[in-house]
């Protein structure tokens, strides 16, 4: 099923994802996050469990992005748990694509917040795209690292 056409001049669209796009998501996961992609449970689960809006982003017949908002009823909020697309398919604007169909995807259930608390400090297009689409930083979450 299709949620957005195409912009002129585009090829991508989103769509709903499915267990079925699980060898993609995993190429997507790996290709995106090679230190820390999601396990092969966490994606089964991601692809399956109720409540979660899980959308993927088509261009030329491959799935080259993916987002999953997780519904938390109790706080009237989506939160992002996940959003990757493949290199070579970034600052094309899918991303944005994938963002604005999950609101709307969120608003049509009756949603009015969002968080996307696991976008990395330093992942700046992604940053800048949300902020200039009206999300705001509210919180930082740092991640500290050393060898032992």
């Amino acid at each position: 099923m299709e949620l957005s056409t195409p912009a002129p001049g585009s090829s991508h669209t989103i769509e709903l994802a499915t267990w079925h796009d699980l060898s993609a998501l995993r190429r997507i996961e790996k290709a995106c996050f090679p230190k820390d992609a999601w396990p092969l449970l966490d994606l089964i689960g991601i692809l399956t469990f109720p409540n979660i809006i899980r959308l993927k982003a088509i261009c030329d017949g491959q799935m080259v992005g993916f987002v999953a908002g997780d519904i938390k009823r109790s706080e009237r909020l989506a939160w992002i748990a996940t959003i990757g697309v493949l290199p070579e398919y970034r600052l094309s604007g899918v991303d944005a694509m994938l963002m604005a169909t999950t609101a709307d995807a969120a608003m049509k259930k009756g949603y009015t917040l969002g968080e996307a608390s696991w976008i990395l400090e330093n992942n700046v297009p992604m940053r800048q795209g949300l902020e200039n689409t009206g999300w705001k930083v509210y919180k930082t979450y740092r991640i500290f690292e050393k060898a032992l």
